[in-house]
């Protein structure tokens, strides 16, 4: 794509993620690949957060570059809860959901500048790919240093800017964000398949192939499937993290 046309615009969507106002979506994304074309610049949606959250990435908008996108002045990687608690009415902070759209050509000047031995590596790759030689391009691939785009490039870019987007956007990494994006809250239950909630609210309540009863308990997820049964107090997913990891790190001994 570089050698057809060096300016055309990449726009980078990760695949687990859901947004509940398409329209919306696709307003903000056009908006950012037409300032990407535009101009020399990385372009983010920026999504307003909807509640104190440690578990993403945020960014910090500063001034308006022009009508509806602003610069990037910094990006914030998992504040705590109190960061959290403050971004979330400033106004000025929005999750970064790692939506991007940029030009190749700044892509690879950017490269060029701030990880030279990853575009080296790419390089090496394509050439072997175009060459035919599926050994080179594992080599080529193998021998690339393992960093994200986050870390690499755009956090050191000479200029980031972002759109806005209150698009309903959730990443699904969590089961508060399952709840959520499924329309309940505090106070609010969500209920799927055989599920009965009696004396409580703000549940989330997954049921598989057996009736799941939820008696007298508030903010709780009840998930059942063939691989087991998950009760959980919302809000503990980081708890639920170092649990997993760590049945999987005793399962490795």
């Amino acid at each position: 794509m570089s050698e057809e046309d060096p300016d055309a615009v990449l726009v980078v969507l990760p695949s687990d993620q859901a947004v509940q106002d398409a329209d919306e979506f696709h307003r903000a994304l056009s908006l950012a690949v037409e300032s990407a074309r535009a101009g020399d610049a990385f372009l983010t949606l920026g999504i307003p957060p909807s509640r104190p959250e440690t578990g993403f990435g945020y960014l910090e908008a500063g001034r308006e570059t022009s009508p509806g996108v602003r610069e990037v002045v910094r990006f914030v990687e998992k504040p705590p809860l109190a960061d959290a608690e403050r971004y979330a009415v400033s106004g000025n902070h929005y999750w970064n959901a790692g939506i991007f759209a940029f030009s190749v050509r700044f892509l690879f000047s950017e490269m060029e500048r701030l990880c030279p031995d990853v575009l080296a590596s790419m390089r090496a790759a394509w050439a072997a790919r175009l060459a035919g030689d599926s050994a080179g391009f594992d080599a080529a691939f193998r021998a690339c240093r393992s960093i994200s785009i986050d870390y690499a490039v755009m956090e050191k870019a000479a200029a980031v800017r972002t759109v806005r987007s209150a698009c309903g956007w959730s990443d699904l990494g969590s089961w508060e964000a399952v709840l959520e994006f499924r329309g309940g809250a505090s106070g609010r239950s969500v209920l799927s398949g055989p599920a009965i909630e009696e004396g409580g609210s703000g549940n989330l309540i997954l049921a598989g192939d057996r009736p799941v009863r939820l008696l007298g308990l508030s903010d709780v997820v009840v998930v059942d499937s063939p691989d087991g049964l998950l009760v959980m107090k919302r809000g503990a997913s980081d708890l639920l993290r170092a649990s997993v990891e760590k049945s999987l790190a005793e399962g490795r001994k």
